[in-house]
């Protein structure tokens, strides 16, 4: 799921009471740096290294990234919880237009990015869809979800958009406008595939009722001991 955005993640406690499932009181825990890890995927190391990866791009280019680790999103989908967190993340207004977050599930699968509308030349929906397949075959790739398939994941999708967010605007630009091209050739040719695969089924169905009437109109004209005898409540075609 790829949404720009006003405003971008989380640093408070979100009660979701108000929600159409306050019943469950399901509650989000407090958001706050670069890295937030409901389940730690990432060693110590790895996320030190990934902070201070981050906070270089912030240094360098004034632009923000923060990437989440759910849990167990209980009953709300990773979608949901991308949705309160870029409403909610305590930053300036520049900021979150400049910002980009990265929210992927450690157990149940599932991600998620949200990118700030500054962005939105240089982090196009398509750089957006090709970082989340990635981390999707990361995850998926032998058919297996594990600690190490996690940690791969949330380590491809931050190398991605660091080095989508690290380039110059120029050269940004030209990658996410190729990616976009990318991104249209391929809904274009799941459209054609549909429209070809409906065009198949309408085919076969047009053969199948009109074989059925063509045989119906010979049958008739046969001798009574030659024609079919059918069951009850069973006609093909119509006589």
């Amino acid at each position: 799921m790829i949404r720009p955005f006003l405003a971008l993640a989380a640093v408070a406690v979100l009660s979701l009471a108000s929600r159409a499932h306050a019943a469950d009181d399901v509650r989000f825990e407090t958001w706050n740096g670069s890295l937030v890890q409901q389940v730690e995927v990432l060693s110590p190391q790895q996320a030190d290294d990934l902070k201070h990866r981050i906070a270089d791009l912030e240094r360098r280019t004034g632009r923000r990234l923060a990437v989440v680790v759910l849990g167990h999103p209980g009953r709300f989908s990773i979608e949901d919880h991308a949705d309160f967190l870029e409403r909610s993340w305590a930053i300036s207004p520049a900021d979150k237009a400049n910002g980009v977050i990265l929210v992927i599930g450690a157990h149940n699968g599932g991600e998620a990015i949200v990118v700030g509308h500054d962005l939105a030349d240089v982090f196009g929906e398509g750089v957006g869809a090709e970082l989340l397949d990635a981390v999707h075959r990361k995850r998926v790739g032998d058919g297996l979800v594990s600690q190490a398939d996690a940690t791969g994941a949330v380590l491809a999708g931050a190398d991605a958009a660091l080095s989508q967010l690290s380039l110059p605007d120029e050269e940004a630009r030209r990658l996410s406008q190729a990616a976009d091209e990318r991104l249209q050739a391929r809904v274009n040719e799941d459209e054609a595939a549909s429209g070809v695969g409906a065009g198949v089924i309408a085919a076969c169905l047009l053969l199948l009722i009109g074989g059925g009437i063509w045989l119906n109109r010979i049958e008739a004209r046969l001798p009574p001991h030659l024609r079919r005898k059918h069951k009850a409540g069973i006609q093909w075609g119509r006589y």
